[in-house]
């Protein structure tokens, strides 16, 4: 909880400033959210090996070493996923969509675990849902119907707190996200995990190993 609030900490401060300010830290929130799911992937794996207490420094030094990396990743993610878009109202792109929402939902977990280049990740993702997919997307519908039931009593909330005042509408709503988003990247790094249990014979050792100490500087 306490990284999904640090990488929360701009979008609430937003809500009580200035409109351009506002929109400047919002932004710079979207940033930080993307660090912070990093850092919780860490977090995760840090919690399975059960060699040490999870550490809230050291997730987001891996987190942050490998920013640069994630972020073209999902530059790359989005682009696809715009042309597909664009198929979509042809009614092609539809199964190509959730076909890559699948096979590269992991992406983000090879680039801190394995450390893979941007490329590299979305490939080892699609390598590891490959055979899968049915049951990758099902556990998939699962999380998203489990967030959404979570989240939508505090949006609900927001929605009614915003007819009488924006700013706490919009601050009950952030912090109703604080609390569900975080589960989103612990849960699809769990199942990573069990992908490679299952495929590869996964074991303490070697995520032991693959954590490793934190690199120094940023890996590009």
């Amino acid at each position: 909880m306490s990284i999904a609030f640090l990488g929360q900490v701009p979008a609430v401060v937003a809500i009580l400033t200035p409109e351009l300010l506002s929109a400047a830290l919002s932004l710079i929130g979207t940033f930080t959210s993307l660090l912070a799911g990093l850092a919780l992937i860490h977090a995760v794996m840090q919690q399975y090996t059960g060699s040490r207490q999870v550490d809230v420094g050291e997730c987001f030094s891996r987190a942050l070493n490998r920013f640069i990396i994630a972020l073209a990743a999902i530059i790359i993610f989005i682009l696809v996923l715009i042309g597909s878009t664009i198929l979509m109202i042809i009614l092609v792109g539809i199964p190509i969509l959730f076909y890559m929402l699948v096979i590269w939902f992991f992406h983000q977990q090879a680039i801190i675990v394995e450390h893979r280049g941007p490329i590299e990740a979305l490939g080892r993702s699609r390598e590891l849902v490959k055979g899968t997919w049915l049951r990758v997307f099902g556990i998939g519908i699962v999380f998203v119907l489990l967030l959404l039931a979570l989240s939508l009593p505090g949006v609900i909330v927001g929605l009614v707190f915003g007819i009488f005042n924006d700013a706490l509408g919009s601050l009950v709503i952030t912090l109703t996200n604080l609390l569900v988003l975080p589960l989103l990247s612990v849960s699809a790094t769990v199942v990573y995990i069990d992908l490679r249990v299952r495929k590869e014979g996964y074991d303490l050792e070697t995520m032991a190993a693959e954590l490793g100490p934190v690199p120094s500087g940023f890996s590009i």
